[in-house]
């Protein structure tokens, strides 16, 4: 499918035949741009990394909806959908955590740390 951007130029053919050459020309220079702009993206969204599965997870934030078990189990949302994840420590609703691994289809989780240091009076954020 993406190899039909390289057809968009011929679109502009039959404009010769239909306007003068004063219109024809600049209608065709911007089609060849944006064949170009449109073959641009198309590579560039190919060489990307394929992020799909929950493995694309890793590294995000998600929030605790609530305890599955005493086992220090949870459900999680992350990106907009439920996950189960284990956590080391005690995790309340509502706190962000965020995803360092996976077991399986289970998420690992840790408490996400704020990243600001207390120099004195003053906070420093990073």
């Amino acid at each position: 499918m993406c190899h039909l951007v390289v057809l968009i130029p011929l679109a502009g053919i039959p404009l010769f035949w239909l306007l003068p050459l004063g219109y024809a020309l600049p209608i065709n220079v911007v089609l060849w741009l944006v064949t170009g702009v449109l073959g641009y993206k198309v590579v560039s969204a190919m060489r990307m990394p394929t992020q799909d599965g929950f493995k694309s997870l890793i590294g995000g934030e998600a929030m605790v909806v609530s305890t599955v078990s005493p086992s220090r189990q949870y459900l999680v949302k992350v990106d907009g959908e439920l996950w189960t994840a284990r956590c080391a420590e005690a995790l309340q609703p509502g706190d962000t955590v965020r995803v360092t691994d996976s077991e399986g289809i289970k998420l690992v989780v840790r408490r996400k740390s704020e990243d600001v240091e207390v120099k004195g009076n003053e906070r420093h954020c990073h």
